[in-house]
């Protein structure tokens, strides 16, 4: 059970931020190898991230997808356990497949005494490390994928429930001690919060829309305009996309299983695609012959503006208003 005022996956979901802590993962192995003796510094290479879903104390079952990995920095420092005053050398090579995140770059010893010395010497004589990633920062994009939906990432189909992490910033890599444990309960009470844009959150907004719709106004109140709930504010938030839908209840849920699908009850555009898009935006498709229906005016407005070259997410959930 989590303590008082510790931030959780669903206080998460309902905010839009997550502890700082849980952007820190340790994931992969750590491999020392040897620039010759009297060397000044020792070549390391990191399996970073795998690109297989793994178990998390805070997302819980999930995924990197490792096309949606940026860098901070095209060179970032390695520190010990994730501590900025303890940067013991640099990762400078970063590759990101289906295969995960592969990092390699040095460890750099100033003196016989420093961190640095003592993982070589540690390492050299068996001692195991592994590696670990911080991927907190701007444009974290998490779609949360429920029961009963599964979506693409990495190359293979990600069944529900389940977590992935879409766009992510690699902006820290750390040695650690083999099964450290890199989150303290303070932590989880008090630590930094980072922003994070929820998307697909059909099955969390659905469960909830009852409790939702079922609060009404008392008889006698001026009707008034409510402010948005919080399952729609990631739709208002995110940024960086020409074309932004918002979930909804349709009577087809399965109709917004892929994490770009947009159905028409509500969207906003950029002026960029207002002033660009050719007309007509909206069209029916329909068989060669003209008998029978294939498309509705939806996929064919995502069609075009895919076609256009813009770019496309869902964030966030709507419901309708109670009109007594």
């Amino acid at each position: 059970m989590a303590e008082p005022g510790a931030m959780t996956l669903e206080s998460a979901r309902r905010t839009g931020s997550v502890p700082a802590s849980a952007l820190r993962m340790v994931v992969g192995p750590f491999e020392l190898g040897d620039n010759g003796e009297g060397a000044k510094s020792a070549p390391i290479r990191m399996k970073a991230r795998t690109a297989q879903p793994v178990q998390h104390w805070f997302w819980g079952r999930v995924v990197h997808d490792m096309a949606g990995m940026h860098l901070h920095k095209d060179r970032l420092p390695v520190d010990y356990v994730h501590n900025p005053s303890e940067v013991i050398g640099y990762a400078n090579h970063f590759r990101a497949d289906t295969d995960g995140l592969e990092v390699s770059g040095a460890l750099v010893p100033f003196k016989d005494s420093d961190r640095a010395s003592e993982i070589i010497h540690k390492a050299r004589a068996g001692v195991p490390y592994e590696a670990s990633i911080y991927f907190g920062g701007d444009g974290i994009k998490v779609e949360d994928v429920a029961e009963g939906q599964a979506a693409q990432v990495n190359g293979f189909q990600f069944a529900g429930p389940g977590i992935i992490i879409r766009e992510w910033p690699l902006r820290g890599v750390a040695v650690c001690p083999y099964g450290a444990d890199m989150n303290t309960r303070s932590e989880l009470a008090q630590g930094e919060s980072i922003p994070v844009t929820f998307t697909n959150l059909v099955a969390q907004a659905t469960a909830g829309k009852e409790t939702e719709m079922s609060e009404s106004k008392p008889a006698e109140a001026a009707p008034t305009i409510p402010a948005p709930a919080p399952a729609a504010l990631p739709f208002l938030a995110v940024e960086g996309y020409d074309l932004v839908g918002c979930a909804y209840d349709d009577g087809n849920l399965p109709s917004w299983a892929e994490p770009d699908v947009i159905h028409c009850g509500l969207f906003r555009v950029s002026r960029r695609l207002v002033d660009t898009l050719p007309l007509p935006w909206f069209s029916w498709g329909y068989s060669a012959d003209g008998a029978d229906l294939t498309a509705c005016e939806c996929s064919e407005f995502q069609r075009r503006v895919k076609a256009a070259g813009f770019r496309i997410t869902r964030a966030g959930w709507c419901g309708h208003r109670d009109r007594r």
